[in-house]
């Protein structure tokens, strides 16, 4: 199932407007890439993605997740199924980061254990420093991101780093809850 509501938030990483999913799944904005007279860039490396980590949860919710569903193909859109039943219809953050090593506008090696914030168990698995969007889930707590991969040989071996951060159901001004997926590192190619 695909989220509803749209998309705010800063710009996309590859320089086009951020995904967004609807009953197509289709991506809004202009993907910045190819053009019917441009030819598809060729990459050594191959398009893919690996989870990082482990999500959180407080005690009787269940952790978000994150999983890619269409890799990150040059001159293609690939497609982040998030996916936290125990936030239906909930707000979600979502931080899309260069690295899954250092965060360099926290100075901080990754992964990083949110506990000195009041979250123990829960750990910061990208750099957060290409992206944020922020969107609400549909009925099912599902959203699927849709991101424009450029058709540009730059983006061959590109590493892009998501994870989701969600306040729980029963958070409020001084008690939060927070739910943080597991990380999601994709890297651009053929």
């Amino acid at each position: 199932s695909s989220g509803s509501a749209g998309t705010s938030g800063s710009s996309n990483p590859f320089g086009s407007s951020p995904g967004t999913s609807g009953s197509s799944g289709s991506a809004s904005g202009s993907s910045g890439g190819s053009s019917g007279s441009q030819s598809h860039v060729c990459c050594v490396e191959m398009a893919g993605c690996t989870v990082t980590g482990a999500g959180c949860a407080p005690a009787g919710l269940v952790a978000p997740t994150l999983v890619n569903t269409f890799s990150p193909v040059i001159g293609s859109t690939s497609r982040v199924a998030i996916s936290s039943p125990s936030t239906p219809s909930g707000m979600v953050i979502l931080v899309i980061g260069w690295s899954a090593t250092f965060s360099p506008s926290l100075n901080v090696p990754l992964p990083a254990e949110l506990g000195e914030l009041g979250f123990p168990g829960c750990f910061l698995y990208s750099s957060a420093d290409a992206a944020t969007v922020s969107f609400m889930l549909d009925p099912n707590g599902d959203y699927d991101y849709t991101l424009p991969v450029p058709n540009r040989l730059k983006f061959c071996g590109a590493s892009l780093v998501f994870q989701t951060l969600m306040l729980g159901p029963a958070s409020t001004p001084g008690n939060a809850e927070l739910l943080v997926s597991n990380g999601l590192q994709c890297l651009g190619g053929n």
